[in-house]
């Protein structure tokens, strides 16, 4: 069912796109309920795998890419008209600032309205966010933790290119969406996945060690890394998060960071 997603050759691709893959998160939840995990990893694995099918059309087809990615009404309203803008009878000045302002309007859009703008990655990380949920509250350790491995080398793979500030961006904030849900509703220990989540993204990204692999990282996504990084410190101090502090401060004194043990 889902390897027929892109071949459809209509715009409307979209909408069965959605509809696919909620209704595979959501079959994934029934799994979790009746303790099916054989058959949860099956379809986390499937919905990875289509969700990077979906990324690898950034390069291999970025029409179709945004077409998917962004929201249709901005997608109309903005990247139609950005790539063919209207012909008018008469060709002067005002055609290249209509042009213009359309690119300002759109450039806001993406800063400031990125998750409903970017409505097919908010897709996907909304399925996940679900089965993690799911498994967080069922105590299925090796489920919420595949996720967030999953998640992890994704952001790594993201991290390599250029002009990926946006999807990584909104990689960050669902990172620490988890955390903050994760930390504030444990009880006596904390989740393993939140290792990943809070901490170990950075490291094995920034310092390329074992967990997530990352041959290039490149420079210019510093920045960003260091902020959403120390949100997450914040996050820890603020939430009272002695386990994952401590295991941050472990790798800075020692360089031994908290290992995933499910």
């Amino acid at each position: 069912m889902l390897k027929r997603l892109f071949k459809q050759k209509t715009l409307s691709k979209q909408q069965l796109l959605f509809r696919y893959t909620d209704s595979i998160a959501n079959v994934c939840i029934f799994k979790l309920e009746i303790g099916d995990n054989q058959t949860v990893f099956k379809i986390i694995e499937a919905l990875f795998a289509v969700f990077r099918k979906f990324l690898k059309l950034k390069k291999t087809n970025p029409k179709k890419f945004d077409a998917l990615l962004l929201d249709e009404d901005f997608y109309d309203k903005y990247i139609s008209k950005i790539e063919k803008p209207p012909v008018k009878e008469v060709e002067d000045d005002s055609n290249i600032r209509d042009i213009e302002e359309l690119k300002l309007e759109a450039s806001w859009q993406l800063n400031y309205r990125c998750e409903e703008t970017l409505i097919g990655l908010t897709l996907f990380i909304n399925s996940f966010e679900k089965i993690w949920k799911k498994a967080y509250h069922d105590k299925r350790h090796k489920i919420s933790v595949k996720i967030s491995l999953e998640l992890a080398n994704l952001l790594s793979e993201l991290s390599i290119d250029k002009d990926n500030e946006l999807l990584i961006g909104q990689f960050l904030i669902f990172f620490n969406s988890l955390n903050n849900y994760g930390v504030k509703y444990y009880n006596i220990e904390i989740e393993p996945s939140l290792y990943t989540t809070a901490i170990n993204w950075y490291i094995d990204i920034i310092f390329q060690d074992s967990i997530v692999s990352n041959k290039s990282f490149n420079i210019r996504y510093l920045n960003l890394f260091d902020q959403y990084f120390i949100y997450s410190i914040k996050m820890m101090i603020n939430l009272k998060s002695s386990e994952l502090y401590e295991s941050l401060i472990g790798y800075l004194t020692t360089g031994e960071i908290m290992s995933i043990v499910v």
